[in-house]
């Protein structure tokens, strides 16, 4: 396989990156959506079932679940208030970033699906109890912006309006304006992936970027890596140092799709600047979880879910507060058999 690793000489690591114009797809974002799912399925009721855990990762996991509990609790007594993705993320002392796929991955369901089922929850109860209240008080109670955004949420959640629910009794008249089910309880794995993870403390990047808004979409990203590295090439930025980069912003649960931030990067060279049409940031250093590995098939998904799912949980650590990255090390388009080398690197701090 042709790389531009460490370990490989000057000429060769030079020549691979050259040709590192194709697609360079981003596998972070979509394993989250799995891993938003996913992450510490063995928290939700099953603790106890599975005692030969190891203690540390007994207790990494129970330390999650405890601060995620710390937020329901908190959500369930302000009902009244608005909840902002920061208030309820300091709760948890998790970084903003990160909080919603771990809450969704502890949970069954993301953090507004929860913030408006405990709303519609506590409404439907005023509504057969409560019966001095109006129904725009009610709505107002249960943290709702206006009568009519309480009238949608409530009549497209249980298919009837608030007024005809209040006038039948209640839940009790309308079998089928009950609640789902609730997520079934997880298990935690007979078998996980054995996966090696380093801890390394990462030095920053100098980078020149290329953005992409839009979707997160391999057929877009491929061009611009293939303009960006042919105009940086150009413009001699290009040396057997360079590390290729791609970095994702945004998560495609909390962003809509026509905003959401991609960033082509390619390291600077010491000591030279960049051009002023080029965009340049700072990728910050810090303590990293470095899993190196073989991407084949062109799926980035499994290794991050590798790393996200069965390391994290049990690893004694957190996401940190800047985001994930990728760093390329050859073009699996150009391998025999689309293998592509990769550092999949996950920022961390103490738990």
């Amino acid at each position: 396989m042709t790389s531009i690793s460490e370990s490989d000489d000057n000429h060769h690591r030079f020549q691979a990156l050259k040709t590192l114009g194709e697609v360079i797809p981003s596998g972070f974002w979509t394993c989250l959506k799995t891993f938003t799912g996913e992450l510490c399925l063995a928290v939700i009721n099953g603790m106890g079932t599975r005692m030969d855990l190891p203690s540390k990762n007994r207790q990494t996991l129970e330390a999650y679940q405890q601060r995620i509990n710390r937020v329901m609790n908190y959500v369930s007594q302000n009902l009244d208030r608005a909840l902002t993705l920061e208030d309820l993320a300091g709760q948890a002392a998790f970084s903003r970033f990160h909080f919603h796929r771990i809450f969704h991955a502890l949970t069954g369901e993301t953090l507004n699906q929860f913030i408006s089922r405990l709303r519609l929850q506590k409404a439907s109860h005023l509504l057969t109890w409560s019966t001095r209240k109006s129904i725009t008080e009610i709505g107002f109670e249960c943290g709702f912006s206006s009568s009519q955004n309480f009238a949608r949420s409530f009549k497209r959640q249980f298919g009837i309006t608030p007024s005809a629910f209040r006038r039948d009794s209640g839940m009790t008249q309308h079998p089928r304006h009950q609640w789902p089910p609730e997520p079934a309880p997880w298990s935690l794995p007979d078998a996980k992936q054995q996966i090696e993870i380093t801890i390394k403390d990462l030095s920053g990047y100098r980078v020149i970027y290329a953005r992409l808004i839009g979707d997160y979409d391999p057929l877009k990203i491929g061009p611009l890596f293939k303009r960006f590295i042919s105009a940086a090439d150009a413009g001699g930025l290009i040396t057997p140092e360079t590390h290729v980069l791609g970095l994702s912003w945004d998560n495609t649960e909390t962003t809509p799709l026509g905003k959401l931030r991609y960033d082509a990067c390619l390291s600077m060279p010491v000591g030279k600047a960049p051009p002023d049409h080029m965009d340049r940031q700072e990728i910050r250093g810090g303590r990293y979880a470095v899993y190196h590995t073989i991407v084949k098939n062109l799926d980035f998904k499994t290794p991050w879910q590798a790393l996200l799912k069965d390391w994290l949980p049990g690893s004694g650590f957190q996401p940190g507060d800047q985001p994930c990255y990728e760093r390329y090390y050859n073009n699996g388009f150009q391998h025999p058999e689309g293998h592509w080398e990769v550092d999949l690197c996950l920022p961390i701090k103490p738990l």
